[in-house]
């Protein structure tokens, strides 16, 4: 009786899910109340180049909804192609709702532009506007990625909508992003997760049965998919969803652990995984920036190479410019890409998104990925070590660490 397994522990072993993986969709499942899925397509895109123009035709195949959620949109070359189709598609009919966050794109946008939006048939509105004095709720963010068109699409990752993404401008050398569309059943869990930000925004109670309920594309395709969200207070008392399920990641790799990310402030659990992971002989891989965007939240994660370095971690620093993706591979057959950072703000304070893949086709193109960017990136030295200065500001800065 002690050891019966529970009707979703059938269920995953019935799919054929990897033994060593269950634990990770069980525990999202309880604490998202969303479900692992088969059958989904995942289309992978490693930059903003091939990203931007399958996303702009993607949008313009919408005939019943679009919905889009992003923490930055900045005016421009990209955001005006997507705007354009955008206002088309309501004047055609179709139920277009984007919400960004204020804080994310203050200075890119005109203020008033969810009026304007709305005045040409789109529901746009700002998560969380920054009133100064009235509003105490300035950390928690809408850091998520994520647009659904109808139910025949998906989108989420590590990409913003503005021009640096598509490297249009140069900001930070090489911009380098990932994204990836899912096709099939999962998008069910984006529609959900949507949908929830887009409420507290616009301040409704959405007929969530009318957009679940429709016919989702199935493909042939192996493996599992799981996309889910994180926010503060999160869904289950103060669960860290984010942080739990790059833990599980680092616990389940028995051979190989490839993660990138742009800001190297992890907590102490994800510092001691990242630690354990290394010391019990899996060969882990941690992509970082070679243009930092903040240099000096740059400067506090160098000053945690050497004990990772030590511990037998290899970094990497990504020479051309900016990797701002987070993603993270094991083993070739586990993966995760969304928007979740390695910092207290992400692992927090923010509402984040992303995916997690059991044995997806598209596994291999994020280890093909890894690869490239590990013979453009420079390996850290394993006698690393800091200059005062860096060292003095990374140390006045740890005081305001849960800010980062």
């Amino acid at each position: 009786e002690k050891f019966r397994l529970s009707e979703y522990d059938v269920e995953l072993f019935r799919k054929g899910v990897p033994h060593q993986y269950q634990s990770i969709f069980r525990y999202l499942r309880r604490v998202t109340k969303l479900e692992a899925t088969t059958n989904n397509h995942i289309t992978y895109y490693k930059n903003g180049e091939t990203f931007f123009p399958d996303f702009i035709e993607s949008i313009k195949k919408a005939k019943e909804y679009i919905f889009m959620e992003f923490f930055i949109i900045g005016e421009g070359k990209e955001w005006k192609a997507i705007e354009e189709v955008l206002i088309e598609r309501a004047a055609a009919g179709v139920e277009v709702r984007l919400i960004y966050d204020d804080m994310g794109s203050f200075g890119l946008l005109p203020s008033a532009y969810p009026r304007l939006m709305r005045e040409k048939g789109i529901k746009c509105y700002k998560f969380h506007p920054f009133r100064p004095i009235l509003s105490g709720a300035y950390n928690n963010r809408d850091h998520r990625k994520i647009a659904v068109i109808d139910h025949q699409m998906g989108f989420t990752g590590g990409m913003n909508l503005a021009d640096e993404y598509a490297n249009d401008i140069v900001r930070f050398g090489y911009w380098k992003d990932t994204m990836v569309k899912i096709e099939g059943p999962a998008i069910a869990n984006l529609i959900a997760t949507f949908l929830q930000n887009y409420d507290l925004s616009a301040g409704c109670i959405s007929e969530y049965d009318h957009y679940f309920h429709g016919e989702y594309p199935k493909f042939d395709d192996p493996g599992f998919c799981f996309p889910f969200g994180d926010g503060p207070g999160s869904y289950d008392g103060n669960e860290a969803i984010g942080e739990e399920n790059y833990l599980q990641i680092m616990a389940a790799a028995q051979h190989s652990l490839w993660i990138s990310t742009p800001y190297l402030i992890p907590s102490y659990r994800m510092m001691e995984g990242l630690k354990s992971a290394a010391k019990r002989g899996v060969d882990v891989k941690l992509f970082v920036p070679g243009i930092p965007d903040k240099k000096p939240v740059y400067w506090m994660a160098r000053c945690d190479f050497a004990q990772l370095v030590r511990a037998g971690v290899k970094i990497y620093i990504y020479t051309p410019g900016f990797n701002h993706e987070k993603q993270a591979v094991a083993d070739d057959r586990l993966a995760f890409c969304g928007t979740i950072n390695f910092d207290f703000r992400s692992l927090t304070h923010h509402f984040e998104c992303g995916a997690t893949f059991v044995d997806a086709p598209c596994i291999k193109e994020m280890v093909e990925d890894f690869r490239e960017m590990e013979s453009v990136s420079q390996l850290v030295d394993k006698d690393y070590h800091v200059g005062a200065f860096p060292r003095l500001v990374a140390g006045f800065l740890r005081i305001f660490r849960t800010l980062f």
